[in-house]
């Protein structure tokens, strides 16, 4: 009932003032700013001290832990990422490996059979290429060093 009477007074309100605009306002042509209140309502994210504090916390964390493993291990990556055919042949381009994978001629499961029989392990480090210079990348072990 309450919500029904305020619809009416709204609209009975809005029909006052429409009909009566000209007595109730004034019709100025200045450009004078008139002095008055606005109201609206806005989403506001108001800030928690221990949340931030947690999530200060957690990107120094992460900050340290990031700079330890870069400062540790800082050879342990690979110069590029092997996303493509391109940035994979670098890999095994001065590698014996590419004796022991070289049976494109033959099919599948003799090439598997071949390369069972070999009994060779192959890994990812440093090795001294076909010719004579030290690289990284895919080679049969033992490696220079991982």
């Amino acid at each position: 009932m309450m919500r029904t009477a305020s619809q009416i007074y709204a609209n009975i309100f809005s029909n006052f003032v429409s009909h009566y605009r000209n007595r109730l306002f004034d019709n100025s042509t200045s450009n004078e700013a008139v002095p008055g209140l606005g109201f609206s309502r806005e989403a506001r994210m108001v800030a928690s001290i221990p949340m931030f504090s947690i999530t200060l916390g957690l990107l120094m964390l992460y900050a340290i832990v990031g700079a330890k493993v870069l400062m540790t291990s800082r050879y342990r990556y690979a110069p590029r990422l092997p996303k493509s055919l391109g940035s994979i042949v670098p890999y095994i381009c001065n590698s014996k490996i590419l004796e022991d994978f070289g049976t494109y001629t033959i099919s599948s499961k003799q090439r598997q059979d071949h390369l069972v029989s070999l009994r060779r392990t192959y890994g990812f480090g440093w090795f001294i290429g076909t010719d004579g210079k030290s690289h990284r990348g895919i080679e049969r072990e033992p490696l220079l060093r991982a």
